[in-house]
C-alpha cells in the first residue's frame, strides 16, 4: 500500500470515528409529563349566579353569569416533548344570563376573574390565570349578525398567560382563552335565552430542561459503536497490519 492509500485510509478512519464520537453525543428530548389535578374559578363581588327569572337581580348590582369547570379537568394528563409543543383542552365555560336587556353602570365593576390550574407534575403549582372583565353599558340589542369590532361586544373578559419554571430550568405558559359576548337583540344573554361560551386552557412548552452531567468517577464514559461501523473500522485497520507486514 503506499503513501497516498494510507493517508486516504487513514482520514477515512479519522472521519469514522468522529462521526460514531458525534452520534454517541446525540440524544432525544425526554417527554415532559404533566397531571393536572383540579381547576377552580374566583370571582369577585361584581359577579352572580346566571338568571333563571325576571325577578332574580333586582337591583341590578351584578353580571349574572355561571362559571363552571370541566369535569373532564381533574385527573388530565399529557405529555410535551420539544419547544414549541402546545396542548389545548377545555377548562370551563361560562354562561351569561342578565336579569332584563340591560347592562347597567352598576353591574360593571368589580368584575375580576381567576382560573387556577392545580398541576401535580412536572411541578407542583397552582397557577392562576387572572383577568379583568369588561361589560359595556347599554342594551344588549346589537343587531348585527357578525360581529363586526368591540361596538358589538356586550361582555368580554381578557386572561393573561402565565410562565411556570419547573426542574433544572424548564418553563411553560398556560393561556386561557378569552370569552366574549356579543348579544344579538333577540333575547339572547337573558334568562330565557342563556348564552355560552367554552373556555379552553393551552400549555405550550417554551424552554427545555437543562441537562447536568454525571458527577465525575474517574471513570471514562464509553461508547459503544454501530456494528456497522465495527467492520468499517476493522477493514480499514487490517489494511494497514498488511500494509506494514508487506512494506517489512
Amino acid at each position: 500500500m503506499n503513501n497516498t492509500m494510507k493517508n486516504k485510509l487513514l482520514a477515512f478512519i479519522a472521519g469514522t470515528t468522529l462521526l460514531l464520537a458525534a452520534q454517541s453525543g446525540v440524544a432525544n428530548a425526554t417527554p415532559i409529563s404533566f397531571s393536572i389535578t383540579s381547576g377552580l374559578w374566583a370571582l369577585s363581588s361584581g359577579w352572580d349566579d346566571a338568571c333563571t327569572g325576571a325577578g332574580c337581580d333586582a337591583g341590578h348590582a351584578k353580571v349574572n353569569a355561571d362559571w363552571m369547570i370541566a369535569p373532564s379537568v381533574a385527573g388530565k394528563t399529557f405529555t410535551l416533548t420539544d419547544v414549541g409543543d402546545a396542548f389545548i383542552f377545555t377548562f370551563g365555560s361560562a354562561t351569561l344570563a342578565e336579569e332584563n336587556n340591560n347592562i347597567e353602570a352598576s353591574e360593571t365593576d368589580n368584575l375580576n376573574i381567576i382560573g387556577t390550574i392545580n398541576l401535580s407534575s412536572p411541578t407542583l403549582a397552582d397557577i392562576a390565570n387572572s383577568a379583568l372583565a369588561i361589560g359595556t353599558t347599554g342594551l344588549l340589542k346589537d343587531t348585527s349578525s357578525v360581529d363586526t369590532g368591540a361596538g358589538n361586544i356586550d361582555l368580554s373578559a381578557t386572561f393573561a398567560p402565565v410562565l411556570v419554571n419547573f426542574g433544572n430550568g424548564g418553563q411553560f405558559t398556560v393561556d386561557l382563552s378569552d370569552p366574549s359576548w356579543n348579544c344579538q337583540g333577540n333575547g339572547d344573554c337573558q334568562a330565557g335565552k342563556p348564552i355560552t361560551r367554552n373556555i379552553s386552557a393551552t400549555f405550550t412548552l417554551t424552554q427545555l430542561e437543562t441537562v447536568v452531567a454525571p458527577a465525575d468517577t474517574g471513570e471514562a464514559l464509553t461508547t459503544v459503536p454501530e456494528p456497522g461501523m465495527i467492520a468499517l473500522m476493522g477493514l480499514g485497520l487490517a489494511g494497514l497490519g498488511f500494509s506494514r507486514r508487506k512494506q517489512s
